[in-house]
């Protein structure tokens, strides 16, 4: 038995009701004096393992040898993340040449140096086995909120082919605010010499939620019954976002209501909260005659949100190479997609507008 119990009593309130109302966090779990997992105050779970680790795997194609134009958009995200490792891998082989070859630097939009420039392609790569990117450290790989983290490469003399290359990313959400106050002063505090391998904390319910944490009487996260981690109303902690990567390819006018490329499908019933898109080249919002929307829909059409490329002058979005744009409010009646549908990308021209190349898109998601 869990050195905390909870079975079903009256009432439909949690079984486990914490409110805080200070800066102390409501759970820390310690191993033998390591901290391995801490619930914080605004429902962030910082842990040590498994839930830290997010994971990215962003295809973007062919890269000639002469792209050093092209810069190719990975990742946004909704809070500050923390790139940790990136392994690149192509679709067929690259041989070794230390006078032709690719530097690949990495970048973030807010800042003009590259984060790191740690992979070249002198010694070759081969088919299918991934490559590390090397040098990133917790200072180089901070993106933070809303700044996109995208690839660029440099040729160097006649440059490499790079075919079918896929980016394999691996990053930690960061938290949000640090504990201050007694350390040692948790809500819930355990200490070694509970005999037993069952949880410390343990409920058994049928209908009320196992957890429910709060922040000066504001619901900021609840476990309900079926294990389900959701925040409240109007507030969902930063490490229940989940993010879709989804490199589209070249969009042309001939796509247009021909096309649907279908880009995100849950595990289970999720809600998208945000859209980001880009391109790996320039899109100027420039012709009032000649552009594309891109529309995200559910499997049956209906739409959930849209934007504008290369127009029009008044109000669509000019795309700098190698960012992620926010494509704005989206539509609630139809952002809830079950674990049966799925969410897509469909294309409407007005007139014969130019290619948009190498489009991303990113799905900001929660399950619900």
């Amino acid at each position: 038995m869990g050195l905390f119990d909870s079975e079903d009593t009256q009432d439909r309130d949690a079984a486990i009701l914490i409110d805080i109302n200070n800066n102390r966090d409501a759970m820390r779990y310690d191993n033998a004096g390591t901290r391995e997992f801490t619930l914080t105050k605004d429902g962030f779970m910082d842990c040590a393992n498994g839930w830290k680790d997010r994971y990215a795997s962003v295809y973007i194609g062919d890269v000639a040898k002469d792209s050093d134009d092209f810069k190719y958009p990975l990742l946004r995200a909704m809070s500050d993340i923390t790139i940790t490792n990136i392994e690149l891998t192509l679709d067929t082989t690259l041989d070794a040449d230390g006078s032709n070859y690719e530097s690949i630097a990495f970048h973030r939009s807010g800042a003009s140096a590259a984060l790191f420039t740690a992979l070249t392609t002198t010694a070759g790569l081969a088919l299918k086995t991934p490559s590390a990117v090397s040098g990133i450290t917790s200072a180089a790989g901070a993106i933070p909120k809303d700044e996109t983290f995208y690839m660029a490469p440099t040729m160097v003399g006649t440059g490499g082919i790079l075919s079918g290359v896929g980016l394999h990313i691996t990053y930690t959400i960061d938290r949000p605010e640090a504990q201050t106050g007694t350390v040692t002063d948790n809500v819930l505090r355990a200490k070694n010499g509970e005999a037993g391998t069952d949880g410390l904390i343990q409920t058994d319910h049928l209908q009320r939620d196992s957890l429910q944490l709060k922040r000066n009487g504001v619901e900021v996260l609840t476990i309900d019954v079926d294990g389900i981690m959701r925040g409240g109303c109007d507030y969902t902690p930063v490490d229940l976002y989940h993010y879709a990567v989804v490199n589209v390819g070249t969009i042309i006018a001939a796509d247009s209501a021909a096309k649907k490329s279908a880009i995100f499908k849950p595990g289970g019933t999720a809600t998208i909260k945000k859209v980001f898109f880009g391109a790996d080249t320039v899109a100027l919002a420039d012709s009032e005659t000649a552009y594309m929307e891109v529309i995200i829909t559910d499997d049956s059409s209906n739409r959930i949100g849209s934007a504008f490329v290369h127009g029009p002058a008044s109000s669509g979005t000019a795309l700098v190479a190698g960012r992620l744009y926010d494509m704005g409010e989206l539509n609630e009646t139809y952002a809830t997609i079950a674990s049966t549908e799925h969410a897509q990308v469909e294309y409407l021209a007005l007139g014969s507008p130019a290619d948009i190349a190498g489009l991303t898109v990113i799905i900001a998601y929660t399950y619900i």
